[in-house]
């Protein structure tokens, strides 16, 4: 049989298609074998923010990532162990496409689609200041994505550690939305992370209202 020059010229584009998904489906599955993953999202997500020249208050951003990741690994113990490479990889990686210039697509094929989906529910929306970013639609794509409040919360803890540490203006700001931000993330399995959130702005004990 001959086929015409767009029948072979689509299937063979398909078989592209599908050669490159056997491959990142088989290296995706060789690193976490190997428990290689984290430090494979660690080395991809440092070296797309110094691509970018995406400093963290001067600092290299790898510093936030660090402190993301710290923070994580605190809390680890409320995720299921299978799915802790999951979680700490998507610490490392939860801002690029936010401020990296990385893609949905770009990190699915990267990282995966488990990764890339946390990372997208926790990338903020377009909006003029904070509350804008910060919208409904976002925090109900938190809720909705598993382990997306995990890794915002870690990331909301180092950003708040870092700003009474360095005595910064954005320590008030945070302060001030912890109500907002408890009412749409918290959950009786994450009460450690909010209770460690809340001792950072306060002395007296926490009692979720």
């Amino acid at each position: 049989m001959v086929y015409s020059q767009p029948f072979y010229q689509k299937n063979k584009n398909l078989n592209l298609k599908r050669l490159g998904f056997f491959f990142v489906y088989n290296f995706l599955t060789f690193i976490k074998k190997y428990n290689m993953f984290e430090e494979h999202a660690k080395n991809f997500s440092i070296n797309c923010h110094m691509a970018t020249n995406h400093f963290y208050d001067g600092l290299p951003y790898e510093f936030h990532l660090n402190m993301v990741v710290e923070t994580a690994k605190k809390f680890i113990h409320l995720i299921p162990e299978k799915d802790h490479s999951v979680v700490l990889a998507s610490c490392w990686a939860h801002d690029l496409i936010e401020d990296a210039r990385v893609t949905y697509n770009d990190l699915k094929d990267e990282l995966g689609e488990e990764v890339a989906e946390i990372v997208f529910a926790v990338t903020t929306e377009k909006g003029r200041n904070r509350k804008e970013r910060a919208n409904e639609k976002y925090y109900n794509g938190i809720r909705e994505t598993k382990y997306a409040d995990f890794v915002k919360i870690c990331d909301r803890i180092a950003n708040v550690e870092y700003s009474k540490n360095q005595s910064s203006s954005m320590f008030s700001k945070y302060k001030d939305e912890f109500e907002n931000f408890e009412f749409w993330l918290y959950t009786d399995k994450n009460h450690e992370m909010f209770e460690h959130l809340y001792n950072l702005f306060n002395g007296d004990k926490y009692v979720h209202h």
